[in-house]
């Protein structure tokens, strides 16, 4: 039987992904396409760190109280658990729309 907190990962992504198809399926198209995305890969966000909670029994970094970012959760999942390949890694990654530290951030002039 998978782990409460485990199936807590999982409540909260088909939640978000219940969301993502909402705000996709809506009248208005302002902001339809950013949030869907957004949403979905809160889903696999989610269901990742599902995955890793149930082999592992954590999803932080060590020394740490954070937990997991996106791109930790893909990588462990393709190297640590095999439970992704190299192409199922880029098509999450392009998911990821955090930008860069500092991009778009206005300099001084």
């Amino acid at each position: 039987m998978p782990a409460r907190k485990t199936r807590q990962y999982v409540t909260a992504a088909v939640e978000s992904l219940t969301i993502a198809i909402e705000l996709f399926n809506r009248p208005s198209p302002a902001g339809r396409e950013h949030a869907t995305v957004m949403m979905a890969a809160h889903a696999f966000e989610m269901l990742l760190k599902a995955a890793i909670y149930e082999e592992r029994r954590k999803v932080q970094f060590s020394g740490s109280d954070r937990s997991f970012d996106f791109g930790k959760c893909v990588s462990v999942a393709e190297t640590s658990l095999g439970i992704i390949d190299a192409g199922d890694r880029v098509v999450l990654l392009a998911l990821n729309l955090d930008p860069p530290s500092g991009f778009g951030e206005r300099r001084p002039e």
